[in-house]
């Protein structure tokens, strides 16, 4: 959790610096290219991450099969974009979109020799690892970020930045990696590797799609300025999502496989997950929601505006699919890939046509997008949590109501500073600061009156607190 908030603090610094040094058109240009190699990015370990923390007779061959595969894939797709880079550029219409293609699939040529290390520390559960270097790639990249761009290299320094990314994280995992680890790739077993991994890359592609679409159609259909602006908005809210739910997806993604390996209490530990990223996530988007304005201009200055409405209407969207966010981890951990290759195949279906005809209606229609999805995504898992634990969809809707009073609460304050005081959304903005307090105060107060578990979550970080002090 410690390297989740760093990374978040990270991203909030990284992001209000860049938004002041950066056009919209040059967010776009990068947003482009970097949604091309990402699409390309989540073939690069052809799912065995997925398969070594999943495989239950785990041997030092397959580790090492896993490896050659990872490698493989990873040197062709990046051989592939090089070549391809003029080719993309010209059909966006952006000669200085291929070195930027270029600098970027430089981290599929990096990522094989971190990425399985990764899986096996999340396969044993070395959190204390993990989150160093969590920590220690989440101050490369936006550092790397900041300088570059400040020197003057626009997208150009952005796409290094994530290059220096990768190969912090590289480097950290070969350095600290178990001494067990230490071994040559092989393909021996790539047919086991495999027969998982084509699942995982067919959901890896079709769930990139799902991220990069709206990237890649609106470059394309409205421009890099409008691109631009949409990817700000998204980037703001992922900012939350992704970082946050990353180390939670992690650590249920070992706690769901260790149950499921052991007959343990899957559908109990579900019903927690559910409850507590709605405890976290319900009231962040809807606080998001409510203070669109000054959050925008805070972080990215006077020349974002036309971002707000698109993060009132994104974050209220991603409210929708927040209890079924340890559904899709669970799918995963319990082996049903053919469920999540479903899952994303169906929402794709339903994403790319929306939002080619929601962006020839207009930028502002182009949130719609994620509303249709969202309900895609609830209903399904729905049902697939329905048929893998006999959980119903209602019983999930039901416990997760425990998290409507710190939503509710976290929105009255604000709410009435912003119907009755107006304060300018500026940093050094009193009302802000006691819309802020108030927000806090709200929320707290909602867990403790249903006993919601983030209320046990503040009572042991206070207890904590207080032993230091004592201790000091």
């Amino acid at each position: 959790m410690l390297d989740r908030i760093f990374t978040v603090a990270m991203g909030f610094a990284s992001v209000t610096i860049l938004a002041r040094l950066l056009t919209p058109a040059e967010v776009g240009v990068f947003g482009v290219a970097y949604s091309v190699v990402g699409l390309s990015q989540t073939l690069r370990d052809f799912g065995t991450s997925s398969y070594l923390i999943q495989e239950k007779e785990l041997t030092p061959q397959r580790i090492r099969s896993a490896f050659g595969v990872t490698l493989l894939t990873g040197w062709t797709l990046g051989g592939t974009i090089f070549l391809l880079a003029d080719t993309i550029a010209a059909f966006y219409g952006q000669p200085e979109l291929a070195t930027v293609l270029r600098i970027i699939c430089l981290t599929l040529v990096l990522w094989p020799f971190g990425s399985p290390i990764l899986s096996l520390l999340r396969r044993d559960m070395r959190f204390k690892t993990l989150t160093f270097i969590g920590m220690a790639t989440a101050l490369a990249q936006p550092t790397v970020a900041v300088i570059l761009v400040y020197l003057g290299y626009s997208y150009y320094g952005l796409a290094w930045a994530v290059v220096a990314e990768v190969a912090v994280s590289v480097l950290l995992t070969t350095i600290l990696r178990p001494k067990e680890t230490w071994m040559w790739p092989s393909l021996r077993e790539w047919r086991r590797v495999g027969v998982f991994g084509l699942s995982m890359a067919g959901i890896s592609l079709i769930g990139s799609l799902n991220t990069y679409a709206s990237d890649l159609v609106l470059g394309r259909t409205l421009g890099f300025v409008n691109s631009g602006f949409y990817s700000r908005a998204t980037g703001l809210i992922s900012l939350f999502r992704d970082r946050i739910w990353g180390g939670g997806h992690a650590v249920l993604m070992s706690e769901f496989a260790r149950l499921h390996r052991e007959d343990g209490d899957v559908k109990g530990s579900f019903l927690r997950a559910s409850v507590m990223v709605t405890g976290i996530f319900w009231p962040l988007f809807a606080l998001l929601a409510l203070m669109a304005l000054p959050v925008v201009r805070i972080l990215f200055g006077l020349n974002w505006d036309d971002s707000v409405p698109l993060v009132r209407l994104l974050a209220g969207a991603a409210m929708i699919s927040v209890p079924w966010f340890p559904g899709g981890t669970l799918l995963l951990a319990t082996g049903h890939v053919n469920l999540q290759l479903r899952l994303s195949v169906v929402m794709v279906a339903v994403q790319i046509p929306a939002l080619i005809l929601l962006s020839h209606l207009g930028l502002i229609w182009v949130p719609l997008v994620s509303v249709l999805t969202g309900l895609v995504m609830a209903g399904m898992l729905g049902i697939y949590t329905r048929r893998i634990l006999g959980l119903a969809a209602l019983d999930v809707w039901f416990a997760t109501l425990r998290s409507v009073p710190a939503t509710l609460g976290i929105c009255v304050v604000p709410l009435l500073v912003l119907v009755f005081c107006h304060p300018e959304p500026r940093l050094g903005e009193p009302w802000l600061w006691v819309a802020g307090f108030g927000a806090i105060l709200g929320a707290v107060i909602g867990y403790y009156t249903v006993s919601h578990p983030m209320a046990g979550e503040i009572d042991a970080l206070l207890r904590k607190l207080r032993r230091r002090s004592f201790i000091g």
